[in-house]
């Protein structure tokens, strides 16, 4: 066989030894993110850094991997998973959209984990990339960016939550979310 031929199917063996990993990688994930990062780092999928593990989460979103892990692995409080979360929300644009939107945006890629300390760590991120991909348009604080994000949440858990029989009403809310002309939270007086 002529070299450019055997060369072809050395790129494409090894393109399906990729795929495969990726595959194996995205199971594994799966079942308990943690574990399937392990065997990323251990079997070469991605290196050590964050940077490499939001793209490959980036990247791989719509292979399969499971929303509900992503949230939680992105939630989580380690400083990696931190780095992590915000080295996919570099992924997403931003740019242009209405807060609102851009959660929902957001929300498209992964779910949110249950547990509000996560939550308010995702929402803490996606309120300073949000700011930094807004900085024409939005004039408020990043701080009055994450208030109000984090507000929109739990509104949206209030409304559709049925264990919550006492949900507050949208004119208490909106009160709660009020800046002053300097972009800053008024005080709930």
């Amino acid at each position: 066989a002529p070299p450019k031929f055997a060369a072809d199917r050395q790129t494409e063996s090894a393109r399906r030894r990729q795929e495969a990993k990726t595959a194996e990688a995205v199971s594994l994930f799966n079942v308990k993110a943690k574990n399937g990062v392990k065997w990323m780092k251990k079997n070469g999928v991605i290196d050590e850094t964050p940077e490499a593990l939001g793209k490959w989460m980036y990247e791989n979103r719509n292979n399969g991997l499971s929303k509900r892990q992503m949230g939680e692995f992105l939630g989580g409080g380690a400083e990696y998973n931190i780095a992590v979360l915000e080295n996919f929300l570099l992924n997403l644009n931003f740019t242009g959209l209405t807060i609102d939107v851009a959660i929902r945006t957001m929300l498209r890629e992964f779910r949110l984990p249950g547990e509000s300390q996560c939550i308010d760590r995702i929402m803490e991120k996606f309120a300073a990339t949000y700011k930094a991909q807004n900085e024409d348009t939005w004039k408020f604080s990043e701080d009055a960016a994450f208030c109000l994000a984090f507000s929109i949440i739990m509104l949206n858990v209030d409304l559709h939550n049925p264990a919550i029989e006492d949900a507050k009403k949208m004119s208490e809310k909106v009160r709660e979310n009020e800046l002053d002309e300097r972009g800053r939270a008024r005080p709930l007086s």
